[in-house]
């Protein structure tokens, strides 16, 4: 299912096909990469090395290396051929003026320098000028309101669970009136019945089924 059928799914559960009730660009998509992003934390809350990223970038005139991806966060940072470990800095790690690096080589260090939602830039210390490391990170997928309308959302979400996304954000618009909580509830208890099917397949393929039955949020279990 693309983006566009998506949008189009939502709205006929929603009200109707065709209908002009809710803008996509304004309200459905905002909604949707909502739902979307609290679905996948949900499916991988559990095992977050399954997304496990490790690229060979090179650092910049800056010592500087840029890594694109969404929401990302770098797990190590190494030389290319391995032998040598960057540490996340703190501030006492960090020199007396912001131009200059530490000179002792015996002691590495990468901090975040700056961050969007498309790229994170971190700085190496010391100076690392045109050389290539070795960044393993975690990022997830690209919310649908920044993909092109034909782009296929099932290959991130399997076993048909885009499904989820399409019940759960007609609930959410069916709920912005407050006289729709009825329908709202019906939709989220489909999502649910969805959901649990998913989780079921996903499990049959993990190393640890039996982790997917619990949820790693503390709150859930009184941890």
């Amino acid at each position: 299912m693309t983006r566009d059928e998506l949008v189009t799914e939502i709205r006929r559960y929603a009200e109707g096909k065709d209908s002009a009730r809710w803008s996509d660009t304004t309200t459905i998509l905002p909604l949707l990469d909502q739902v979307f992003e609290a679905e996948w934390h949900e499916i991988l809350q559990h095992a977050p090395h399954l997304q496990l990223t490790r690229s060979t970038i090179a650092t910049n005139a800056s010592s500087r290396v840029i890594v694109t991806g969404y929401n990302v966060h770098v797990l190590s940072i190494t030389s290319a051929d391995g032998e040598k470990r960057f540490a996340p800095s703190s501030i006492l790690d960090e020199p007396l003026e912001a131009t200059s690096t530490r000179a002792d080589g015996r002691y590495r260090f990468w901090r975040e320098n700056s961050s969007s939602p498309t790229e994170a830039w971190f700085f190496l210390s010391p100076a690392t000028l045109s050389e290539n490391v070795v960044v393993t990170f975690t990022s997830t997928p690209a919310p649908p309101s920044t993909v092109a309308g034909s782009t296929d959302i099932s290959t991130i979400f399997p076993g048909r669970g885009e499904w989820i996304l399409v019940m759960e954000t007609a609930a959410l618009l069916l709920d912005t009136g407050g006289s729709e909580s009825s329908e709202a509830t019906q939709l989220r208890r489909v999502a649910e019945t969805l959901r649990a099917k998913l989780l079921d397949r996903l499990s049959r393929d993990s190393q640890s089924p039996k982790g997917w039955r619990f949820s790693d949020v503390p709150g859930h279990w009184g941890g």
